[in-house]
């Protein structure tokens, strides 16, 4: 699926890799619900293609590094439990006619956000398609202002040096997103995505829209109680 984005980045801006998760994962818990104990065997099911274990944002990089060794992510939201957690992980990577240029650092991640909050208002999420076709803006602003995005700047302008037409093709910016769901601790507590970009409203209420069955069919979020030995 990397190489895959990698030759169709004209058409294809955006890959989001969303890992796993059901109550099997949980562990030694019970489950609760307003204060009343549930029991989900007849609401969740477990699968084949679930796999054993839940797996973290960590393994999906070291998945995606075995078809693209330069994957470097540049940004990520933390977990509210565990504020070590990688919940939302992002990486941008520069592909000028079908080749990889390089990745977005971090302190360029963090210049656009701020300047497009402070011209805006707003921080910058799924982007329009004709801002992703400015990579070659990209590789040259980030290459001169800091030194982890200077391959990309020199790459890009080998392969414009080496064939000009390339200065009028597109170099495109190519998003990886890795979002781990809820993980639970050790006395229960869930560790779900900090400031979560699709949190929704339920009833005049801010909820996690990926967990909005729960609300739906219990009236709250389903909780974890460690079980008595």
């Amino acid at each position: 699926m990397v190489t895959w984005a990698q030759r169709h980045a004209d058409i294809v801006h955006t890959m989001v890799f969303i890992l796993y998760r059901s109550p099997g994962f949980a562990g030694d818990f019970d489950f609760y619900a307003n204060g009343m104990k549930i029991h989900l065997d007849g609401t969740y099911r477990e699968t084949e293609w679930g796999g054993a274990q839940p797996l973290k944002a960590e393994d999906v990089v070291a998945k995606i590094r075995e078809a693209d060794h330069r994957y470097e992510p540049c940004a990520y939201l933390n977990g509210t439990a565990n504020p070590n957690s990688f919940k939302w992980l992002l990486a941008n990577r520069i592909i000028l006619n079908g080749e990889i240029m390089g990745y977005l650092s971090p302190k360029f991640m963090e210049l656009v956000q701020t300047f497009t909050h402070l011209f805006t208002g707003t921080y910058l999420a799924y982007a329009e398609p004709k801002s992703v076709a400015r990579g070659k803006i990209a590789s040259v602003v980030g290459g001169l202002i800091d030194k982890q995005m200077r391959g990309s700047l020199i790459k890009t302008l080998g392969r414009v040096l080496a064939n000009p037409s390339n200065l009028f093709r597109p170099a495109y910016i190519q998003g990886f997103m890795v979002i781990q769901p809820v993980d639970f601790e050790a006395d229960g507590r869930q560790d779900m995505c900090d400031g979560c970009p699709d949190i929704t409203v339920h009833e005049g209420k801010l909820v996690w829209s990926c967990r909005l069955e729960e609300v739906n069919s219990y009236g709250s979020f389903v909780q974890t109680v460690p079980k008595r030995a």
